[in-house]
């Protein structure tokens, strides 16, 4: 991390709005839904190249490339991971629920095409690093686009969603309800088993699962 005595540095949170195309777009990879491939690069790349030069016109200090691959700041880790599936069924935020002239400033925003944060995947198995490809094309391009541009950052940063939102905003099914309501311990017994064995997994590959960009 860069040190400066002069004055303090400028940056952001990490995530930075896209295009209309590049949202239409990845809400449709939120979803699953079958994408043209080339076309999604074209637009993340030309997207990444305009969120650059606003950030260096704005004089931040410490850019990135503003997550734009990324459908969301958390369900893009259902692409890049295993063990999500399905969809979660968060309840609306309370803020929205409780305050009215809250709720209508929200409304425009519902009828746009978004991706659904209170229908992300569940965690429904052993969460592993599936494909690196995702992160090694994305600090590639960035590296790349920031060496065609004029202006220079004082330094760059990557985001990644820790373990405590991604638990936060994916819903669990590692106990299936109905086993629960009917009272099949022998089913919650092999589930509690399977956990187990998956969080020992985990604790053993931490060194090596992740990736080492």
């Amino acid at each position: 991390m860069e040190r400066s005595e002069d004055r303090i540095l400028t940056t952001h949170t990490g995530s930075l709005p896209r295009t209309p195309a590049l949202v239409e777009m990845l809400v449709r990879v939120s979803r699953r839904e079958p994408v043209d491939a080339a076309a999604l690069a074209r637009e993340v790349e030309a997207s990444t190249r305009h969120v650059i030069a606003r950030q260096l016109a704005a004089g931040i200090d410490v850019g990135n490339d503003g997550e734009q691959p990324r459908e969301s700041f958390f369900t893009y880790v259902q692409h890049r991971m295993t063990g999500f599936g399905g969809a979660s069924k968060r309840p609306i935020m309370r803020d929205i629920v409780q305050f009215q002239s809250f709720l209508a400033l929200k409304l425009p925003e519902f009828s746009r095409s978004t991706v659904s944060l209170t229908n992300a995947p569940q965690a429904v198995g052993a969460v592993r690093y599936a494909d690196v490809s995702h992160v090694e094309r994305e600090c590639d391009a960035l590296a790349r686009l920031l060496g065609e541009t004029s202006g220079r950052f004082v330094e760059t940063f990557m985001t990644a969603a820790s373990p405590g939102i991604v638990a936060a905003g994916i819903g669990r099914e590692l106990l299936r309800k109905e086993h629960i309501e009917r009272g099949d311990y022998a089913a919650i017994t092999r589930r509690a088993a399977e956990i187990r064995q998956w969080i020992e997994e985990a604790r053993g590959g931490i060194a090596t699962d992740k990736p080492s960009r």
